[in-house]
């Protein structure tokens, strides 16, 4: 099932309080023009590289991270919005991330005619 990383006692009990608290931190940028979609998966994948928890998801049962081969392609998500971002975007902030099976990462690009707004969502616990 992958690579395994050791959790740090920390991992372990942040996730038992997530049931209460998920630890999530979410970010929301809006821009004037259109971003470079294959820039931003570039950058995300660099950053795999610096940080490879972001690729893993956390084994409740183990109590270790497992890596899951995730790449830049399953943390970006293009989301057109015919109309205008803002409703969509505060959807999509608001949405979670399961830490037993998807990437500690999630990035929408929330595309309008005019503009994008960026929604960022990452586990604190990377």
């Amino acid at each position: 099932m992958g690579i395994k990383r050791k959790a740090q006692p920390f991992d372990c009990m942040q996730y038992f309080y997530g049931a209460a608290q998920e630890p999530l931190i979410r970010c929301c940028a809006r821009f004037d023009g259109h971003l470079n979609e294959n820039a931003l998966k570039q950058a995300v994948q660099l950053s795999i590289s610096a940080v490879p928890l972001i690729a893993y998801c956390f084994d409740e049962k183990a109590h270790c991270w497992r890596k899951h081969g995730f790449t830049a392609d399953n943390i970006v998500h293009l989301v057109e919005a015919h109309d205008g971002s803002g409703s969509a975007a505060r959807k999509l902030l608001l949405s979670s991330i399961d830490r037993t099976c998807e990437p500690q990462l999630k990035i929408f690009l929330v595309r309008d005619e005019k503009s994008d707004t960026l929604c960022v969502i990452i586990n604190h616990m990377v």
